[in-house]
């Protein structure tokens, strides 16, 4: 019964990594080692780019410089639906509007007050482009159509 319980023991411990890395390596007749060692390098052209064109505009209300956002992002659909570029590849990363602000110090007392100056609209839309030949074209196209932040 201890010696059953010897041999088990000593298997865990050969089976355990500890043990496996330090038992030397036993073939059989007619056995062969193998030893691989190998390093690669995989060179691919991209096939998709990744585009965000967008529309900064301003004006005196959020209205205005929204109106000449939806304006400007109009011309640049224009621009990406004649390029063929598929709709599921259009999307629509940013739009907002946001007052910038003036400050002043006021003369009577320390604090600084803020006044809005007018509106800032942004529109940014994410363009997956599968055909990188017209790339240079669209970004081209693009910027002639409005875009002012790409």
């Amino acid at each position: 019964m201890r010696l059953v319980g010897l041999l088990a023991a000593a298997g865990l411990a050969l089976a355990s990594p500890a043990g496996a890395q330090n038992a030397p390596l036993v073939l059989q007749p007619g056995e062969t080692l193998l030893e691989v060692e190998a390093e690669g390098t995989h060179l691919q052209r991209p096939d998709v780019m990744k585009i965000v064109a967008g529309v900064v505009t301003t004006g005196d209300t959020a209205g205005e410089a929204l109106r000449a956002n939806s304006e400007l992002a109009a011309r640049m659909i224009e621009v990406v639906r004649a390029r063929n570029v598929a709709a599921r590849d259009v999307r629509t990363t940013e739009l907002g509007v946001r007052p910038p602000f003036e400050r002043r110090a006021n003369e009577y007392d320390d604090d600084i007050h803020r006044r809005i100056v007018g509106y800032v609209a942004t529109n940014n839309v994410e363009l997956t482009l599968r055909d990188l030949d017209q790339a240079s074209d669209l970004l081209d196209a693009l910027l002639s159509a409005g875009a002012n932040n790409v």
